[in-house]
């Protein structure tokens, strides 16, 4: 990343929204493989929630492909989702803490200007 001056990555933090907790066991790599590959890499991550499952993506769920097993177990993983949270991370080599943290800050104002924040207790 250094040769080619990147500093942070974005990327997806799952293939779904919050999955339950039985459904990464019957498709464990395919689950965990965004935030697997960053660890085993020995790189940090830090997500951001971005959006939440909506009644519309309930909906369009019903025309998502099942090409196999892994899509069919997401698309009835994914069933019941709405108000469950949709993430990105953001990745940097070891060591760039305050990078990651300084872009998490950053993406999450910019997700949120203009909108009433409120922190649960």
């Amino acid at each position: 990343m250094k040769d080619e001056k990147i500093d942070l990555i974005l990327c997806p933090t799952t293939i779904s929204p919050a999955m339950p907790h039985a459904l990464p066991n019957l498709i464990p790599f395919t689950a965990i493989m965004a935030t697997m590959l960053w660890n085993a890499m020995d790189f940090l991550a830090g997500v951001v929630m971005t959006s939440s499952w909506t009644y519309e993506d309930e909906k369009a769920l019903e025309n998502y492909p099942e090409k196999g097993f892994v899509e069919t177990e997401v698309k009835r993983g994914c069933k019941g989702s709405v108000g469950l949270p949709l993430s990105v991370q953001i990745v940097a080599p070891a060591f760039r803490d305050e990078s990651v943290l300084r872009a998490m800050c950053d993406l999450y104002d910019a997700l949120n200007e203009g909108k009433e924040v409120t922190i649960q207790k």
